[in-house]
């Protein structure tokens, strides 16, 4: 997606502050990634202040139901309006990826079947009552709406903050992210590369700037998110991407393990090979419980994931609990690390 296109597009509407109009995109924003996290909003808000609210709900990417009780509706949608619109600390203007959910979200996407089921799930039944029954449920029970799923929320957020990427100067992104934590909203994070590819160097560099230890050492599961965002990124591979990977594998350890998901697996391959290409230096890389078998073309990691040689690597530490490595695993082993002839250390 090209963000400030994007961001013309919607200047009709959904980002009026005098109409008090804001898009689906901005909303999941305010939500997720404004400091106080905020999942589900009042119908009667939604309603006034979304922009094509009715489309979203009809779509199903908008869920509406039964919430707590509400004593002054219009009073409580102002009070929600100036909390989306002016935070406090504003500024003034698992496995998927962002292909897969920018599939599942474009028009259309969901089937009449689906949206069948979706509708039946979340309105309340109808039922026979007496007109002062009625008003006296009005008082007590509010609606309320929130996204279908947490992960729709955060692509829709993404959208959001690759747009405040495209127009905000580079010395205001770390205000951007500075609310959002990755080990919540690593899918925003993700994402936002997707959208945008200009913003993974942001991303990245922010992760690695303000999580790195003392010691200056970037923790494992920042890296692991870090290999996440690369995988979705699909921008140019010059120097500041270079800078990126040079970070991350000169750090102590880059480790891959058993608790790895396939697509971090195939995340974390990735960046080693784009290390290796790009002739990074791989200080010492660890597989712990994820080697299957080797050759000395590749070795195979669970999940059917392919390592191949890795002309930069310099050291290699393989271990597995369950001793499933036999003696001929480890005479091809041998005869991998033997194709990688930079490797000065194996154990």
């Amino acid at each position: 997606m090209d963000a400030r296109s994007y961001f013309t597009h919607q200047e009709d509407g959904s980002f009026d502050y005098q109409q008090n109009k804001m898009s689906l995109e901005e909303l999941a924003f305010n939500g997720l990634c404004r400091g106080n996290q905020q999942l589900e909003w009042q119908k009667v808000f939604v309603d006034r202040y979304v922009t094509n609210s009715k489309t979203w709900i009809d779509a199903g990417i908008l869920v509406v139901e039964e919430g707590i009780p509400a004593s002054s509706p219009s009073e409580d949608a102002q009070d929600d309006l100036h909390r989306e619109r002016f935070p406090a600390d504003s500024l003034s203007t698992d496995n998927a990826s962002g292909k897969d959910v920018e599939e599942a979200t474009q028009s259309g996407a969901m089937s009449p079947v689906e949206q069948t089921e979706i509708k039946t799930k979340v309105e309340p039944k109808e039922k026979v009552t007496s007109h002062s029954q009625r008003g006296s449920a009005a008082r007590d029970v509010s609606l309320q709406v929130k996204f279908l799923h947490k992960l729709i929320q955060e692509w829709y957020a993404a959208r959001f903050l690759a747009v405040l990427f495209c127009v905000h100067s580079p010395s205001d992104h770390g205000l951007l992210l500075v609310n959002i934590d990755p080990t919540d909203l690593h899918f925003v994070l993700r994402f936002t590369c997707y959208n945008f590819p200009p913003s993974f160097d942001f991303i990245t560099s922010f992760l690695v700037r303000n999580f790195k230890t003392e010691h200056g050492q970037i923790p494992g599961y920042i890296i692991s998110y870090i290999c996440l965002c690369f995988a979705e990124y699909d921008g140019d591979r010059g120097q500041e991407v270079k800078d990126i990977a040079k970070e991350v594998c000169g750090n102590d350890s880059f480790t891959i393990s058993s608790d790895d998901s396939r697509l971090l697996l195939r995340a974390k391959v990735s960046m080693l090979n784009f290390a290796s290409v790009s002739k990074v230096p791989i200080k010492l890389l660890k597989l712990t419980d994820v080697l299957e078998s080797a050759t000395d073309k590749f070795l195979l990691l669970k999940s059917g994931v392919r390592l191949g040689v890795l002309d930069t690597l310099q050291a290699i530490e393989v271990s597995r609990w369950d001793h499933k490595l036999k003696a001929h695993d480890y005479e091809d082993l041998i005869n991998f690390l033997a194709s990688s002839g930079s490797i000065e250390t194996a154990w």
